[in-house]
């Protein structure tokens, strides 16, 4: 039976909009004669569908990361209450508001549960995934937030285009849990994660996790393909932590480590949302949520090279509160979000710490919210000429352009 139109969340078609308009002038619409289930549901694609939204290749709650594949053309976005990665062939396709292509984490676009209903995750379930990123072969990487660890997922697009499949995608690679798909353990180690969140990955494949819940940003060295799942930290090829930012070690996780904040301390915990981005020249940023302020750090980073876990810039004042999504264009600006204020910072000129930022542009929050020109609760976005932002509450997505100015070289 297809949707015919949808009112207050009740969908229907014609046939069950007459027969709700005859059972109101006599009685009760009932069930077949005899029968002892419904015949018709509203509201929902078929009767084991109990979302709060109507699920289909459109609809969203709570959208988060944003990733786009700028050589194909590709998007993905986090569809966090859903529990999917929504996938797009054409950045086109998805500005316009077109249906998705794919679905990372359902076996389809009209189903919901958190890990697909079942007791434990596997190798193609999500629980309120947040980041989500690819590398320079179109593998997707998702920050898989409930279940502590972060998938990968060979190039899906490959596969819709050779076969078709739209949906129950098999993760390759896992980290945070010792090689196992089928267990959720949050924990403290190289070799853990607890509620990692923004994730992105550098030209060289190096991978960056928001370990939020451990309030530190981990470092994997080019983990893909990976050759083994245990390391000790300082290889390549594995899915444990190379460097720890943040942190004194791979084994600390105490918010500012225990005292106050410095350019070598991050505090997240507890926080949804919190974003992690690299540039084009490899520099790393994080939102340091709860010390209301976003951190970068000179790379590039990787095997072999001398790694810099104090931050170089900070980007702070203008009554930046409890920043969450980052990114940085393609001209050096960079964007982060604040969301107790409903805005997106865009900053020229970053200066030292505890010194006011030259602001360059705010987006949102508007009059008359929501409109065209506002934002609700902002998180994750993704930058290259342009930034797209998702605003979770809204259950839609807003794009802007940048075409500010460089950013002055660093030194």
């Amino acid at each position: 039976m297809r949707p015919g139109s949808r009112t207050g969340g009740i969908v229907l078609t014609a046939t069950v909009a007459a027969a709700l308009a005859l059972a109101t002038m006599r009685g009760v619409l009932r069930a077949g004669a005899g029968a002892p289930s419904a015949d018709r549901v509203l509201g929902q694609i078929d009767f084991i569908k109990n979302a709060v939204n109507f699920v289909d290749a459109i609809g969203m709650d709570a959208p988060a990361g944003v990733a786009i594949d700028q050589s194909a053309g590709h998007v993905l976005v986090a569809d966090t209450q859903n529990n999917r990665v929504m996938g797009w062939k054409s950045a086109q396709a998805f500005a316009s508001g077109g249906a998705a292509d794919l679905v990372i984490g359902q076996p389809d676009f009209y189903s919901s549960g958190c890990n697909q209903n079942a007791p434990a995750p596997d190798a193609t379930r999500l629980f309120q995934p947040i980041g989500v990123a690819l590398d320079e072969l179109h593998n997707v990487y998702v920050g898989d937030a409930q279940n502590n660890r972060v998938l990968v997922f060979a190039d899906p697009f490959e596969a819709l285009l050779s076969s078709d499949q739209r949906g129950d995608f098999a993760a390759v690679a896992v980290f945070g849990q010792a090689g196992s798909f089928v267990t959720d353990a949050g924990g403290l180690s190289a070799d853990s994660l607890n509620s990692p969140q923004g994730l992105a990955v550098d030209a060289n494949g190096n991978l960056f996790v928001a370990d939020v819940n451990n309030n530190r940003a981990l470092i994997f060295f080019s983990p893909i393909p990976m050759t083994a799942v245990k390391r000790t930290p300082g290889n390549f090829g594995d899915a444990t932590a190379d460097v720890a930012v943040g942190q004194p070690d791979l084994v600390s996780g105490a918010c500012n480590q225990g005292v106050s904040a410095t350019l070598g301390t991050l505090c997240m915990a507890p926080f949804f949302g919190v974003g992690i981005a690299v540039d084009s020249v490899g520099n790393l940023y994080v939102a340091d949520t709860k010390n209301d302020r976003a951190l970068e750090y000179n790379g590039p980073f990787g095997f072999e090279q001398t790694n810099n876990v104090t931050a170089d810039l900070v980007f702070s004042g203008n009554n930046l509160a409890q920043p969450s999504g980052v990114a940085a264009d393609s001209n050096g600006n960079f964007y982060v979000s604040s969301e107790p204020h409903n805005q997106v910072y865009e900053y020229t000129e970053p200066v030292p710490l505890m010194t006011a930022d030259l602001l360059n542009l705010m987006i949102g929050p508007g009059a008359q919210n929501p409109n065209a020109a506002s934002l609700q609760f902002p998180m994750g976005r993704r930058s290259m000429r342009s930034t797209i932002c998702t605003s979770p509450t809204r259950r839609t997505i807003g794009c802007w352009s940048s075409m500010r100015a460089a950013r002055r070289p660093r030194k």
